[in-house]
C-alpha cells in the first residue's frame, strides 16, 4: 500500500528525482536520505509526470454492474410494488431476466433518493368524508383563526411501547416491554394568543366529565386568550356532541365550529401533542405522579410563538385540502 506523503514531501521528491533543477538522484538513494519506500517515490513521480502536480488523481471507485436501462427499470418495479422489499424486487426482476443483487438494488434505491420505510398513517376516507372535508374547506377559506379555540384530548403512557435505540450489531439490547402501560388522559386548547389550561384524568371520559372540563377550561382561560368573541373548536367525539354537551354549550353561550368527521390533518391541536409528548418522554416520568407533573411542566413551558406558527399553518391547510379535492393533506 502507497504511503500517503505531505505536499511538501511529494515536491522534495519530484525535485530530488526528475525536476530539470534538480540533481536528479535515483529513487534508491532518494528513498534511503527520506525514508520512504520506493513504491511512494514511484507513485508520485508517475503522477508528477502525467499531471505536472502532485495531487492524487480521482479513482474511479467499484465499477457499477448496472447500467441507465437496469437503473430505470429498478425504478419502475420499486414504484410498481411499493411494499416489496430489496428481495422480493430482485426476485421480479430474475423473471425479467434482469439479475440484480438485493445489495444492489439497495444502493441504486438510495442513491435515487428513496427509502424503505414505514409510510405515514392516514385515515381512510370515503367519498362523503372528502365531501364533507371540501366543503368545510371552501366555506373558511376567509375565516379569522385568531379567533378559534382549538382543543383536543390526548393520551400519555407512562412507558410507551414504540422506541427507538442505538445498539451494536454485535449485541442486541432488549427493552422490556410493558404490555399494559399505566395512562394519564389529558384535554387542552389553545388558540393564537397563547396556550390555555391543560386538564389532566384518568379512567373514562363520560358526557359529565366532559362538562367538568368545559367548566374549568372554557370559562376562564379564553378570557385571557381572546378579546372578544371566539369559537369552538373540537372533532366530532360522541362526548363533545351528546345532548348534555351540546345543551351545556348552548347555555354558556359558546359557538362550537362545525367540524368535518376524520380530519385529524386539520387540528394544529395533533401536532402540538406530538411536540408535547416528544418533551414529556424525555423527561423520564417513572410513575403517574412523575408523568403528571411531566405533562403540566412541558405544557407551561411551550414557547408563545409556537402557537402562532400553527394557528397560522390554518390558510395553508385550507387551501390544501380544496387542492386535493377533500384529500388527505402532508400535516
Amino acid at each position: 500500500m502507497v504511503k500517503s506523503l505531505s505536499v511538501k514531501k511529494r515536491w522534495e521528491v519530484v525535485f530530488l528525482h526528475c525536476h530539470r533543477l534538480g540533481p536528479k538522484l535515483p529513487i534508491s538513494k532518494i528513498a534511503k536520505n527520506l525514508k520512504v519506500s520506493r513504491g511512494s517515490i514511484n507513485h508520485w513521480v508517475d503522477i508528477y509526470k502525467q499531471t505536472g502536480e502532485v495531487e492524487e488523481l480521482p479513482k474511479s471507485g467499484r465499477k457499477k454492474v448496472t447500467g441507465l436501462k437496469e437503473d430505470q427499470l429498478i425504478k419502475e418495479v420499486s414504484l410498481e410494488h411499493p411494499e416489496s422489499s430489496a428481495h422480493q424486487i430482485s426476485k421480479l426482476l430474475s423473471s425479467m431476466n434482469v439479475p440484480v443483487s438485493a445489495s444492489t438494488i439497495r444502493r441504486r434505491l438510495k442513491s435515487m433518493g428513496m427509502l424503505y420505510t414505514h409510510p405515514i398513517s392516514k385515515p381512510l376516507l370515503l367519498k362523503n368524508h372528502r365531501s364533507s372535508r371540501l366543503k368545510f374547506a371552501i366555506e373558511n377559506q376567509n375565516r379569522d383563526w385568531s379567533k378559534v379555540l382549538f382543543t383536543d384530548e390526548s393520551t400519555f403512557q407512562l412507558f410507551p411501547n414504540s422506541r427507538k435505540l442505538w445498539m451494536k450489531r454485535s449485541k442486541k439490547l432488549v427493552y422490556r416491554r410493558v404490555k399494559h402501560s399505566q395512562k394519564i388522559h389529558a384535554w387542552a386548547g389553545f388558540s393564537q394568543s397563547g396556550f390555555g389550561k391543560i386538564i389532566t384524568f384518568t379512567g373514562i371520559l363520560t358526557s359529565s366529565r366532559m362538562i367538568d372540563i368545559y367548566k374549568e377550561g372554557l370559562i376562564q382561560p379564553p378570557i385571557i386568550l381572546f378579546d372578544g368573541d371566539w369559537t369552538l373548536q373540537e372533532d366530532n367525539d360522541p362526548k363533545h356532541t351528546s345532548k348534555v354537551a351540546k345543551k351545556w354549550k348552548l347555555d354558556n353561550s359558546i359557538d362550537r365550529m362545525e367540524w368535518p368527521s376524520n380530519s385529524p390533518d386539520l387540528n394544529p391541536m395533533e401536532n402540538l401533542w406530538r411536540v408535547v409528548k416528544y418533551k414529556v418522554r424525555n423527561l423520564h416520568p417513572q410513575n403517574l405522579k412523575q408523568l403528571e407533573a411531566a405533562i403540566h411542566l412541558t405544557w407551561s413551558s411551550l414557547p408563545k410563538n409556537l402557537a402562532w406558527k400553527l394557528v397560522n399553518s390554518m390558510p395553508n391547510r385550507i387551501q390544501r385540502v380544496i387542492e386535493e379535492k377533500g384529500d388527505t393533506i402532508d400535516y
